[in-house]
């Protein structure tokens, strides 16, 4: 090498870290194009260039709201997160719906109640009071009361309390749907753990995927286990979506319920061991990293396909049913888009900032568990004014009509 070359590079080596200096002093650690970055942190080789490379914390959390190739990713599911943290807050708080008892129209259920039991002559007594459940007045039938009586014991001095207690302005205060709910033998409130559960899962998927994007480029050791904690946040999300719907789809079906919930407990604990394997990491296996979780969704095909057949007349499961079918579109959408790195293959580098595959995917997550919150509080609140399922239980009839 020439005495000229040798300068040159000496002057060159000289410029970078004073072009590095005047950014630090500015407070802003580099970014990087992608030839200049770790091959860990190239995990699309699509995005060329923004990369945040061996980052100290400082610069990592000053990065939060700077402009890189991670930008999107990192907020995108710290909204989401919020958002969520927000709905589990107004879950444990909010008042249950009121034992309405709508719609088991429960003039319905009296009359059938005296075809069964009791003589045609038996109709109702005028004399009785009569009390307001939300719906049109009822009075109930000594008929009636014989029924509650055998499954209750003497039930005529409980129904009476119930009558005084029940006036219109407060049948639908927690406590006195609470004593109706007791002496009637009803699940209300309809429990909450499984709706909790899907919260809490949306939540650790979601603060997950933000922190390991956020800290995923300080090393590469740090890396790898960031992924491995946001591929496993994936894998929760996916599993506790499917206790709600089941629990409450299946709330009169007992062992469905628990066979379908066991092996969703187990499909989920297998693929959160599958996830935290290194080699499940590499960018080879991308494409099989979508297919594992599109298949882990799609078994939830598999309890819906039969509750639509078991509860296809009530006007919530169709709902409901309908919601998750939509939700299951997103998730497989967003899913192909990342397994198919679009719309940056198309045109490498012009979507580094913004719209790139995995920001898309994250994206059709948070819409997904959106969907799937709404449908999880439309079954809710169907449980809890049909008090769960002691009606059909004990009487031997549905418990909630469309």
């Amino acid at each position: 090498m020439s005495e000229g070359s040798r300068e040159s590079a000496r002057e060159a080596s000289r410029d970078v870290p004073k072009r590095i200096r005047s950014r630090l002093k500015r407070g802003l650690a580099p970014l990087s194009v992608a030839d200049d970055a770790p091959i860990y942190l190239r995990d699309n080789q699509f995005i060329k260039d923004y990369y945040r490379v061996n980052y100290d914390t400082r610069d990592v959390l000053r990065s939060l709201f700077r402009i890189h190739n991670e930008t999107g990713n990192i907020w995108s599911h710290l909204v989401g997160f919020l958002i969520f943290a927000w709905f589990t807050l107004n879950a444990l708080l909010a008042k249950p719906a009121p034992l309405a008892l709508a719609e088991m129209k429960l003039n319905e259920l009296e009359t059938r109640l005296q075809q069964r039991d009791c003589s045609l002559g038996a109709l109702w007594q005028p004399g009785r009071p009569q009390f307001d459940f939300g719906w049109d007045p009822v009075a109930p039938s000594r008929c009636m009361e014989d029924r509650l009586s055998q499954q209750y014991g003497n039930s005529s001095s409980q129904i009476d309390r119930l009558i005084q207690q029940a006036q219109p302005d407060s049948i639908s205060s927690r406590s006195v749907g609470q004593a109706v709910a007791d002496q009637l033998g009803l699940d209300w409130p309809t429990p909450r753990w499984p709706a909790l559960v899907f919260l809490g899962g949306a939540m650790a998927c979601m603060l997950t995927s933000t922190v390991a994007h956020l800290f995923g480029c300080c090393s590469e050791h740090l890396g790898k286990l960031m992924w491995r904690l946001d591929y496993s946040g994936i894998t929760i999300l996916i599993v506790t979506s499917f206790f709600p719907p089941v629990y409450y789809g299946f709330m009169c079906q007992p062992f469905w319920r628990n066979v379908y919930l066991g092996i969703t407990t187990v499909v989920g604990l297998t693929t959160v061991c599958v996830t935290l394997s290194s080699r499940f990491q590499q960018e080879a296996w991308r494409p099989i990293r979508a297919a594992l979780f599109s298949a882990v969704g799609g078994w939830g095909f598999i309890p819906i396909t039969h509750g639509w057949f078991i509860g296809n007349e009530h006007l919530p499961i169709k709902q409901m049913l309908l919601l998750d079918v939509i939700m299951g579109f997103t998730y497989l959408t967003g899913a192909a888009i990342y397994a198919f790195q679009v719309p940056e293959r198309w045109k490498p580098g012009s979507f580094d900032l913004a719209f790139h595959s995995h920001q898309l995917f994250h994206v059709a997550v948070v819409v997904a568990a959106l969907l799937h919150s709404r449908a999880i509080d439309i079954l809710l609140a169907w449980r809890d004014a049909a008090g769960g399922c002691a009606i059909e239980q004990k009487f031997g009839f549905c418990n909630a009509s469309s």
